[in-house]
């Protein structure tokens, strides 16, 4: 009986160890149910001016480009996910176009991150299923944008800054980005800047679907300098996140997913030794359950 007892206790401590080390600055996992109740998104519903509560994110999503009524974001029932990666609330979130192809379109929603929070950088997590399709994101730091797109078979990213940043562009087949199932994509921005053109650049790191299996990102896809954390001598976090349907083709959508601001790694990728010990003990508890029924 005393086993019984403890096994389930021990689980909750476990719980709450792991919920007391979070560091998450803002978190959307487009949480979705048929009728949008509570918290929820409703299923097949455009984002644009719904203001649901979310950690770390603030007022309505907008239109940030002129976006037309046939291009938006909906939200849907179901979630991406990616080996190793910490899967949160049911929903995802759905870029489509109804209408004709446009160069940019952006719903954005802004962040409410304090500067104090990122004064040793912070990352940018999520996941996006293209689908065979296009779109991508953008986030804005210390006043400028930096995005990730894709178009047509290529796949760009644009960090702030123009030139100097060392953005790329490069074919989604070079990349390892895939067509047919979702794909991580994590940024960092660090306090490192050493080499840059200005005090407003520091350093970036990109990682394109990294190998998780050790519970770290690993070997960094691609580098160098970009506008996203300082301004001046000042830190600044990031002020604004938005889903991109650049160029997304007529009747085409793509589907995003599990979108992280954080500054620990473990917050969306956790040891591997917290899964099997979650795991461990869910199927232990079941396992008396069925014992006692």
């Amino acid at each position: 009986m005393k086993y019984k007892l403890t096994l389930p206790a021990t689980f909750s401590m476990l719980a709450a160890s792991i919920s007391a080390q979070a560091t998450v600055l803002a978190y959307e996992g487009f949480a979705t149910d048929a009728s949008g109740s509570g918290t929820n998104y409703a299923e097949n519903a455009n984002l644009e001016g719904v203001d649901q509560t979310r950690t770390g994110f603030q007022s309505a999503w907008f239109n940030d480009s002129n976006q037309t009524s046939t291009r938006n974001v909906r939200a849907e029932l179901g979630n991406l996910t990616y080996d190793g990666f910490l899967t949160g609330t049911p929903g995802v979130g759905v870029p489509f176009n109804d209408g004709t192809v446009q160069s940019t379109s952006v719903l954005g929603r802004s962040l409410d991150i304090s500067n104090a929070a990122v004064t040793d950088g912070y990352y940018v997590a999520l996941l996006i299923d293209f689908q065979g399709s296009e779109g991508g994101f953008t986030f804005s730091g210390a006043s400028s944008a930096n995005s990730f797109v894709r178009n047509g078979g290529n796949v760009s990213w644009s960090p702030a800054g123009g030139s100097a940043t060392g953005g790329f562009t490069d074919t989604a087949a070079n990349l390892g980005i895939s067509d047919s199932q979702p794909n991580l994509i994590v940024v960092k921005y660090t306090t490192d800047q050493v080499g840059a053109p200005s005090t407003i650049y520091s350093r970036w790191n990109l990682w394109i679907n990294p190998d998780l299996t050790d519970g770290e990102l690993g070997t960094v896809t691609a580098t160098g300098m970009g506008i996203g954390l300082y301004n001046g001598s000042s830190i600044e976090a990031p002020s604004s996140f938005g889903i991109s349907n650049a160029r997304i083709n007529s009747g085409s959508f793509t589907y995003v997913d599990e979108v992280y601001f954080t500054t620990e790694v473990a917050d969306f990728v956790p040891e591997p030794a917290t899964y099997f010990l979650v795991g461990l003990t869910g199927a232990a508890a079941l396992l008396i359950r069925r014992r006692r029924s």
